[in-house]
């Protein structure tokens, strides 16, 4: 069977934001490694942004803003069970830390509060 140009595009797509979540991952890691816990905990919420905009739109749903992608996820997959609840705790915390690093003045972080993320 022959993919038409729009499912390949799809696909395309899909693949990119697996990429770019599999790079801010590392990215992640390699920051944390060197104490700069900011960066590392952006880079991962960075991570997980990328894998739910991919899991959206391999279904065909396309969305930019961080809100959006949040709430579509967790409607399409938390709240039917395909991920735990865990998985949005762990969205929301990320969420947080990384608004509170790139807007809040003087803001700390430090490993014991990054590296759980990492388990």
């Amino acid at each position: 069977m022959m993919q038409t140009e729009l499912e390949q595009a799809k696909i395309d797509i899909v693949k990119d934001r697996l990429m770019n979540a599999s790079e801010c991952y590392a990215a992640a890691l390699d920051t944390f490694r060197l104490t700069y816990y900011k960066t590392s905990a952006g880079r991962l919420y960075y991570a997980v942004f990328n894998l739910m905009r991919a899991l959206l739109e391999a279904e065909g749903i396309e969305m930019r803003h961080h809100s959006g992608v949040i709430s579509e996820f967790r409607k399409r997959y938390v709240k039917t069970g395909v991920f735990s609840s865990d998985v949005s705790v762990l969205i929301s915390e990320l969420f947080d830390i990384r608004s509170k690093c790139d807007y809040s003045a003087f803001y700390e972080l430090y490993a014991e509060n990054v590296e759980p993320f990492f388990s």
